[in-house]
């Protein structure tokens, strides 16, 4: 390979031919150190360079010859296209030196225009404007139309490219500036002042507030509730979007009375008919758990959970969803949500990025509650500002439970039977339009119930999965363990014969005392129990504390007995504390809140048991199929919880003519 020892310099001045991106440009202009305007020399169009990646055209005899300049005005794409067209039709005139009448004849023909048009448009070409000259000429000037050359339309165009458009948001006055510079140094006849002002009145709004840095203006000013930006559900229940936000209002321990915090809330809403599907209020942060116990209540039936609310009236909605939406909060990408979801073959959907208003159904429904919250006492409203002047601590008087009662209160027999612009009726009567049909559009039919509600709840419940050992399970340092156990010791994987088998395992944080087995054969839940009967109720925030307390102190790798003991210690001085801080009253109403709500699922689930006469809640008293590898020494257990395999619900079409709502 030989290395020439001499070295082409490229001067960039105005008429240089160069090379830019492998293709061939004439310079036409200089607008700074590193800009050029040049002319592309195979399409004769306009462009902007940059400097230091040009290079020195090779060989002239590679050039092609150069066109005539235009230099009359910047054309529509559309019109360009209108004169390449006509230059196609006189094309075989320019090539054909002896040409006759009769070939103009032919020609005009086989276009379907006048031979007094093909001598014009052959005149006008030749008259040196080429194919400029061929650019249709309507009267009047075009609304939008961009008069001015193309040196001066490149310069103003890569000027507000480049400089107006930028986070640093420069004025209008700073781009005029700047674009008399650039022509000043390109020796090109500047455009005026009020032209540039114009250009910049044009630009799309929504591009330039972006490019601006107002991103979140132009998203919430054209990007709002624009059509197919908003999961809207065509029938009920085909589209839940869920939520949390932390509540207005302070509540007080049942106690002393005394405040201990803002609560949290969880809602579902269906985007079809606005209804509230279902709800959790609770003193704990959004968790997996939230979500679950939220989606359990939007599926079961409300009948008996309004009567211990003592609220009257009707929540007439419950069943599978088809899809629930979400934001991309970490409690909704679990894998235990996921699982949950699956069984009962729900679809699981996440907010695109920068698409907050895909919210928009359960967040105006949180505007709605907010403004609830507003008229309770002890309300904190949404900033200082507002608060000036009302002591919410001083004022708060409502327990929890008592919050929560109002808040259903407010749902069912306000928000529900209240006019909602968006649907043009109220909530419920949306409803029944779904269910029942209107004239043109049939009903979906009676929403699916679940015969065993209990069995909902627990399938929500926050996932595990685990081995069975000699001793038992063990989760968080528990030992968990029962006699039916003894069925699955040593059972391998079915798919890896190397492994041991990990079995579904559900557990409720409110509760750490027993866990939910499922038993792959039977597909029922095992209730097991603590190892040790003789350790009392723990959630799972309690036991978190002492692992942690206990880590701090150095005591590492002791028992469940000493943990449990100075979990008994804790409680006792919690119980002294009430009176002096609002941690501890916190702590204390969080334990006696979740004591109360675990003695009402439980009456509620020996209530249903009870009740149910076609399917049995327990399991057959026939000894269970033995799970593959696992101990043959089975004996069933009467803990087990019945399941029900839950079919996805059909949409079953019921045309009911001249509904009235």
């Amino acid at each position: 390979m030989t290395i020439s020892s001499t070295t082409a310099l490229l001067h960039p001045s105005v008429g240089t031919r160069v090379r830019y991106d492998g293709k061939l440009y004439q310079i036409i202009a200089v607008i700074d150190a590193n800009r050029v305007l040049a002319r592309n020399l195979t399409t004769f169009e306009i462009e902007h360079l940059i400097a230091d990646r040009m290079q020195l055209a090779r060989s002239e005899d590679e050039l092609p010859p150069v066109a005539p300049i235009d230099t009359i005005v910047h054309h529509e794409p559309e019109t360009v296209a209108i004169a390449r067209k006509r230059l196609a039709v006189i094309e075989p005139l320019l090539k054909n030196a002896a040409r006759t009448p009769e070939t103009f004849k032919r020609i005009a023909t086989e276009n379907k225009v006048g031979v007094s048009t093909i001598y014009n448009w052959l005149r006008r070409y030749n008259s040196g404007e080429h194919l400029m000259g061929l650019i249709p000429h309507r009267g009047g000037r075009k609304s939008g139309s961009k008069y001015l050359q193309e040196e001066q339309e490149k310069i103003l165009e890569t000027t507000i490219q480049e400089f107006y458009l930028q986070p640093q948001r420069p004025t209008a006055a700073a781009l005029i500036e700047e674009v008399l510079r650039r022509c000043r140094i390109g020796k090109i006849d500047p455009p005026h002042a009020n032209t540039i002002r114009k250009r910049v009145h044009a630009l799309d709004d929504k591009t330039a507030l972006k490019r601006r840095g107002f991103r979140d203006k132009a998203h919430d000013t054209y990007e709002r509730f624009q059509g197919g930006d908003s999961p809207d559900g065509k029938f009920p229940l085909e589209v839940v979007q869920i939520d949390h936000t932390q509540c207005d209002v302070e509540v007080v321990d049942s106690v002393t009375f005394k405040t201990i915090a803002r609560p949290w809330i969880t809602v579902a809403i269906d985007t079809y008919s606005r209804m509230v599907t279902g709800l959790y209020l609770s003193l704990d942060a959004p968790s997996v758990m939230s979500v679950g116990m939220c989606i359990s209540h939007s599926m079961c039936r409300k009948v008996e959970y309004l009567i211990r609310q003592e609220v009257t009236g009707e929540w007439p909605v419950w069943g599978p969803m088809a899809a629930i939406h979400v934001d991309n909060g970490s409690e909704f990408h679990s894998e235990s949500l996921k699982n949950s979801l699956a069984k009962y073959k729900i679809n699981l959907y996440w907010r695109g990025r920068n698409k907050k208003e895909w919210g928009c159904f359960v967040e105006r429904m949180m505007k709605h509650i907010a403004n609830f919250f507003r008229q309770m006492p002890g309300a904190t409203f949404s900033n200082p500002a507002e608060r000036k002047g009302y002591d919410s601590s001083e004022r708060a008087a409502l327990t929890l439970p008592e919050l929560e009662k109002r808040v259903v209160d407010y749902i069912v027999n306000n928000y529900h039977q209240s006019y909602h612009s968006g649907i043009g009726m109220t909530p419920v009567n949306k409803l029944i339009m779904g269910i029942t049909g209107t004239p043109d559009t049939p009903g979906t039919g009676l929403l699916p119930m679940f015969d065993f509600e209990d069995q909902v709840r627990i399938d929500f419940l926050p996932l595990e999965k685990r081995t069975v050992q000699q001793y038992g399970i063990q989760i968080d340092g528990i030992t968990y363990n029962d006699p039916i156990l003894s069925r699955f010791i040593g059972a391998r994987d079915p798919k890896k014969r190397s492994q041991k088998r990990q079995f579904t395992i559900r557990r409720d944080p409110r509760n750490l005392s027993k866990i939910y087995l499922l038993d792959p054969q039977t597909n029922t839940y095992l209730t097991i129990p603590y190892a040790h009967r003789n350790f009392g109720p723990v959630n799972l925030s309690e036991w978190n504390w002492v692992k942690k307390q206990m880590r701090a102190e150095g005591q590492r790798g002791v028992g469940e007995e000493a943990k449990f003991a100075e979990l008994q210690r804790r409680q006792a001085s919690i119980g002294q504390a009430q009176e002096r801080t609002k941690v501890a009253r916190r702590e204390a109403e969080r334990k006696r809140l979740i004591a109360k709500s675990l003695q009402t699922e439980e009456a509620q689930r020996t209530t249903s048991a009870s009740s149910a006469t076609e399917t049995p809640v327990t399991p057959p008293t026939a000894t269970p199929p033995q799970v593959d590898g696992a101990n043959t020494a089975a004996t069933p257990s009467p803990q087990a919880i019945g399941v029900v395999a839950v079919p996805k619900p059909r949409r079953v079409l019921v045309p009911i003519p001249n509904i009235r709502l």
